[in-house]
């Protein structure tokens, strides 16, 4: 599914990997937002309404 993605994991290497694969893969994706901690996870779930979480 094309669109934002939002990846939320407290481990920032969980995080930069599925970014990663995310890029180089050949999934659609036209924003990768991501989330280390609860709150953030809010703010951005609420503001850039992701389309895949």
């Amino acid at each position: 599914m094309e669109g934002k993605w939002l990846i939320a994991d407290r481990d920032l290497n969980e995080r930069e990997g599925l970014k990663w694969l995310l890029k180089t893969s050949s999934i659609p994706v036209t924003t990768i937002l991501s989330a280390s901690h609860y709150q953030e996870f809010v703010v951005w779930f609420e503001q850039e309404k992701p389309d895949v979480v």
